[in-house]
């Protein structure tokens, strides 16, 4: 096999999923991670950035269930790149034009849109591109573009305070976000390992346990962009330096996309048990908030990792758990989760951001990490539904 057909399917696939991903995520976290530069010139506080990152995450919610059917139809390798090219203006509109926390918002509303589609559209993507015993490890991958999102925006924070301005940032991940529109492939869906004939199967859609499942999720996505929005600007408060903060983001993130990449690798050899995984992995990162919570600088650093490696470590093996649960409408069924990912993602900054102002940051890390440990027992739930819906085997 050449190389070329090689990164055809399924290592180009993945990557192109992973890129399109992570830029569609870049104007929200490259917000948070540099807000303590921006808020000054953009006259914003900490309520100010939750509104912000709120409304990012509500347009996306509002774009996912529309672009997840769209992409069942039109194939996601089209939607992915259109995000993707969104997204790049979006974060260059941000470098050029944002002179206010008014054009910011507006802004970040335009990535949001981006984002919504891009997601479930990769799921299809992946769905479509890849075979079945790599999914689990590609939609690790794809997911690990949100961890990888918040890499960037941590390291890009000592860069923008000691060597170039925010503009400069947000005008540089613009490029990136060119770079992943232009190199998405238009690949041939998947071969049946029998027939030779690409896989098309009969719908089958549980809406119900879906929607259960979206609940959870959309509290574990509540945890997990309050953190990538605010653990910055919170570690500063806490007496960490702007420069070490961002470099413990960017420590973290790399452990979430570590948990990503290994659990996704493992469901690849597990035919079941999946959203089982996904629930401890929630419990678990309810205890890094609780220790980020307790307010000790000495906590900080292992809180983060515990925090951001299993309560955000979880997302891709949930979208692959999804995916495969609905062979004929992948995209269409990561869209409905989706919604719930982008809704509890609006929340759960805005929530922060207004608890910060009444009650301090301590109390606002104990609120999100309680809505974490109450995802893993609706996540179990759901499963439940899903497995009886569809009569699939424990």
């Amino acid at each position: 096999m050449s190389t070329e057909r090689w990164l055809g399917r399924p290592v180009r696939a993945t990557l192109s999923a992973l890129g399109t991903t992570c830029v569609g995520l870049l104007p929200v976290f490259l917000t948070g991670a540099l807000s303590v530069q921006m808020r000054t010139g953009l006259r914003f506080g900490a309520g100010g950035l939750g509104v912000a990152t709120a409304v990012f995450f509500v347009t996306s919610a509002a774009s996912a269930l529309t672009a997840g059917a769209a992409a069942d139809r039109v194939g996601g390798a089209l939607v992915m790149r259109v995000g993707a090219l969104v997204s790049g203006l979006c974060l260059l509109g941000i470098a050029v034009v944002a002179h206010g926390w008014g054009e910011l918002t507006a802004l970040l509303a335009v990535g949001g849109v981006a984002n919504g589609a891009i997601q479930p559209a990769a799921n299809g993507y992946l769905a479509q591109t890849v075979a079945q015993g790599r999914q689990g490890l590609a939609f690790g991958a794809k997911q690990a573009a949100i961890p990888a999102a918040t890499l960037l925006a941590g390291l890009a924070v000592p860069a923008a305070t000691g060597l170039v301005g925010w503009r400069t940032a947000f005008a540089a991940a613009a490029g990136l976000a060119a770079l992943a529109a232009v190199t998405v492939p238009g690949v041939e869906p998947v071969s049946h390992p029998q027939t030779g004939r690409a896989v098309r199967r009969t719908p089958r859609f549980a809406r119900g346990p879906l929607i259960t499942l979206a609940l959870a999720i959309g509290l574990g996505s509540a945890a997990g962009n309050a953190l990538g929005a605010f653990f910055v600007p919170a570690a500063v408060h806490e007496g960490l330096d702007v420069a070490t903060a961002g470099f413990v983001a960017a420590i973290s993130s790399l452990a979430s996309l570590v948990v990503r990449l290994s659990v996704g690798h493992r469901a690849d050899r597990r035919r079941s048990g999946h959203l089982r995984w996904v629930a401890g992995l929630c419990a678990v990162g309810s205890a890094g908030m609780l220790l980020i919570a307790l307010g000790l600088p000495v906590l900080l650093v292992p809180g983060a990792v515990i925090a951001w490696a299993a309560g955000w470590g979880w997302a891709g093996l949930f979208n692959f758990a999804i995916a495969t649960s609905h062979p004929g409408a992948p995209a269409r069924a990561t869209g409905l989760t989706q919604l719930g990912a982008s809704t509890g993602a609006a929340a759960g900054p805005l929530a922060f951001g207004v608890l910060v102002g009444h009650v301090g940051y301590d109390t606002a890390w104990l609120v999100v990490g309680a809505g974490l440990a109450v995802a893993a027992p609706l996540m179990l739930r759901g499963r439940a539904q899903l497995l009886e819906a569809l009569a699939i085997p424990d």
